[in-house]
């Protein structure tokens, strides 16, 4: 049987009440800032340099509370054309690298590296803390991830590279269009959080392995392509049904970015952005729609 309104109607007051307290966003904002203000005291780095903010659903408020990670990117000064060229030369040979001038810059690699070595310094023995490339992964006391991403300002584009992408992003546009399409709709935000724990619901059944909301704004942007009138209803659950129905029956290829002319599913983000991603998440949230109490009674 599909789950019944008053369920639904529950869920989404629950989900839209829950939050992190204002203290640990303070404590975030702290440690950074002090890691920053160590990191260009021990490397010689201007801190105007250097500079930090969140981004993805913590900003939106469409996070599951502590259950989503938090992203951070951590935003450097550099010369986009002496990055480029100091990359090119780093595949060459060391015998070539030593005759060649090297550019002198700091790469989003290398910045992370420092970053990684400070943090470890201000943070307990309960805490889990690795480094990959230009990613850091902090889990504080096992409860919440913590996604610090190291990219570039470019004259004022911010420029980042995740796991194999290349992003070009202007994150406060994006916020933007996000914010007016919640206040166009009224529901838009309880859609995707209501989504996103139906998602982590099927994930600690063992129905899924990989968390979706994981991926920056990918819930936030699939549900974008929602037309507002869908969304319009002062019955919520009369506008989750339509939404619902509507990406079952929709051509994923054409769904766009949020602030961007550019399709959501295209050649150059196919590793965050996969429409078999997708896919799955609309097929898995129509199960469990429709299977509501069934899941439950099996579960129990």
């Amino acid at each position: 049987m599909a789950i019944k309104v008053s369920i639904m109607n529950d869920m989404k007051e629950q989900l839209k009440n829950e939050s992190l307290s204002l203290e640990f966003y303070k404590d975030i904002n702290d440690l950074l800032q002090n890691t920053i203000v160590d990191v260009c005291k021990n490397n010689n780095i201007a801190e105007n340099r250097l500079n930090f903010f969140i981004a993805g659903d913590h900003v939106l408020n469409t996070n599951l509370a502590g259950l989503s990670p938090l992203v951070i990117f951590i935003s450097l000064k550099e010369n986009k054309e002496q990055v480029i060229a100091y990359s090119k030369m780093q595949k060459l040979n060391k015998k070539t690298q030593r005759l060649a001038q090297m550019p002198n810059v700091i790469t989003d690699q290398m910045l992370a590296g420092m970053m990684f070595k400070e943090l470890i310094k201000q943070l307990d023995e309960n805490t889990k803390i690795f480094n990959s490339k230009n990613v850091i992964m902090v889990n504080l006391d096992n409860m919440i991830k913590v996604k610090i991403i190291v990219g570039y300002n470019f004259n004022g584009s911010f420029e980042y590279e995740y796991l194999g992408d290349y992003y070009k992003e202007n994150f406060l546009s994006l916020i933007e269009q996000f914010d007016n399409k919640e206040q166009a709709t009224k529901n838009y935000y309880d859609v995707v959080r209501i989504i996103k724990s139906i998602e982590f619901e099927m994930l600690s059944f063992g129905v899924l392995k990989e968390k979706s909301f994981d991926t920056l704004n990918f819930i936030e942007t699939l549900i974008y392509n929602v037309p507002n009138e869908l969304l319009i209803d002062d019955n919520f659950y009369n506008a989750f049904v339509k939404s619902l129905n509507y990406l079952k029956n929709a051509d994923l290829h054409n769904f766009k970015l949020a602030n961007k002319n550019e399709f959501m599913f295209n050649s150059r983000n196919t590793n965050s952005y996969s429409i078999k991603k997708a896919k799955t998440l609309i097929q898995l949230i129509d199960f469990f729609f429709k299977n509501f109490e069934k899941i439950y009674k099996t579960a129990v």
